[in-house]
């Protein structure tokens, strides 16, 4: 995860447990060649093990994260953090 991204994905996942490490493996290699990324998986309420799945990726180190955080988000939030993080790129 970059710093300051010049490309962040925002994937909004809903009961996505089976596919996440998949999803985040393939997308990340797709990423790669570009310098500066960021993938930002947002749980949207998943009612099966989606944000167990993402916790338990960070600590096994096959994902980075600056944050994770249990509490759901609703799109009026998802928008904030995408402002937030567009403003900090621009401040560069």
């Amino acid at each position: 995860m970059a710093d300051n991204p010049s490309i962040s994905v925002v994937i909004p996942v809903y009961n996505e447990e089976e596919s996440l490490e998949i999803l985040y493996s393939e997308l990340s290699q797709v990423l790669e060649p570009i310098a500066n990324w960021e993938i930002i998986i947002v749980d949207d309420g998943s009612d099966d093990d989606s944000f167990p799945v993402l916790k338990k990726m960070v600590n096994e180190g096959l994902m980075q994260s600056d944050g994770i955080h249990p509490n759901v988000l609703g799109h009026k939030q998802i928008e904030n953090i995408i402002w937030e993080r567009l403003n900090k790129y621009l401040e560069k």
